[in-house]
């Protein structure tokens, strides 16, 4: 991940809901994706870790 100092959508969000935003590009082999957000949480998980697996 890679912080975009001075983003202008960032700018923009935090211009029009009145509290600070900040954008982040994050770019993989096959893509380049763009986050604007307020506020972020990352935790880690466990190798193999399946939150969304129902079990019976």
């Amino acid at each position: 991940m890679t912080l975009v100092a001075k983003s202008a959508e960032a700018s923009a969000w935090s211009r029009d809901l009145g509290i600070p935003f900040h954008e982040v590009t994050i770019e993989t082999n096959a893509h380049q994706i763009s986050l604007v957000f307020s506020d972020l949480i990352v935790t880690t998980t466990e190798l193999g870790d399946t939150p969304f697996v129902v079990r019976p």
